[in-house]
């Protein structure tokens, strides 16, 4: 798969969705020619959801924005979707503090998929 196929879901919790660094992060990712779609949750069970739709829409990379909390409900969207068609995920931690993180990251990523301004 080209960079071009390859298409993006920022999963946000709604509370960061001001947060500067990530627009910008996002932003200059966009100008570089990264199709990122970005949607912001407004209540419990709205990041399962919106991961559970990645699957029609194409996506190939949901990225769970947000804490403990987010990120348990955006795995928990992807589960629901047959393997075959599940995106990749990755994972962007705003919430202090992150319990379910250390080991995700320990397991499954060597690397954040792209780097914040500050980290």
């Amino acid at each position: 798969m080209t960079d071009s196929q390859q298409h993006y879901l920022l999963i946000i919790n709604g509370k960061s969705a001001g947060n500067p660094a990530l627009r910008e992060a996002v932003n200059e990712q966009r100008q570089a020619g990264m199709l990122i779609t970005v949607r912001a949750t407004w209540e419990g069970g709205d990041a399962a959801d919106i991961a559970e739709q990645s699957g029609a829409m194409g996506i190939t990379h949901v990225i769970a924005c947000g804490g403990d909390g987010t990120v348990s409900e955006v795995m928990n969207g992807l589960m629901r979707l047959p393997h075959d068609r599940r995106p990749a995920l990755g994972i962007v931690p705003l919430a202090v503090p992150m319990i379910l993180l250390p080991p995700l990251v320990y397991r499954w990523s060597q690397a954040p998929l792209w780097p914040l301004h500050g980290s």
